[in-house]
């Protein structure tokens, strides 16, 4: 039976695999983000400052002593302007690809909605791709809705031939 609990400080190395996991993953991630020992580095840290601050966590399915899903996520997002409210922000959803469709994304975003509930988050933001139509029903079928567009231009290199 797949557990959903918080990380524990000692298993940030073991959520560092399935992060490196989501990152190269072709279906759920855009694949930008370089498995750099630097990059590794910058998100660990980044990782253990949100949960020492408090404010954010990062929740994990565990099936066997295995990490089979995480979400990471922050209560409220900092940015440089004042808001009309605090939005939180959903950093990463993951769940490996054969533990998918047995639930356990859901159970760990609905889990984690409620805790950035109880911690006066009043709207939560995320990315998702636009082609991963599975993400985007869970999340439309918990509410979500698209409000705002990000659009990407890949410029060509000018090579000299």
């Amino acid at each position: 039976m797949v557990i959903i609990r918080p990380i524990e400080a000692n298993e940030i190395s073991l959520l560092t695999k399935l992060w490196i996991e989501f990152i190269q993953d072709p279906v759920g991630s855009d694949r930008r983000i370089l498995p750099t020992e630097e990059n590794v580095r910058t998100w660990m840290n980044f990782v253990n400052n949100l949960i020492e601050s408090g404010e954010g966590e990062v929740l994990v399915a565990i099936e066997d002593n295995e990490f089979v899903g995480y979400i990471l996520y922050e209560f409220i997002r900092r940015k440089p302007l004042k808001t009309r409210y605090g939005c939180g922000l959903i950093h990463d959803l993951y769940v490996r690809p054969s533990w998918r469709r047995r639930g356990i994304g859901r159970r760990l975003l609905e889990e984690a909605l409620e805790r950035m509930k109880t911690k006066g988050t009043k709207c939560i933001e995320l990315y998702v791709l636009s082609t991963y139509t599975p993400a985007i029903k869970l999340y439309e079928k918990l509410g979500f809705k698209e409000d705002l567009r990000r659009m990407t231009l890949f410029l060509k290199e000018n090579t000299r031939d």
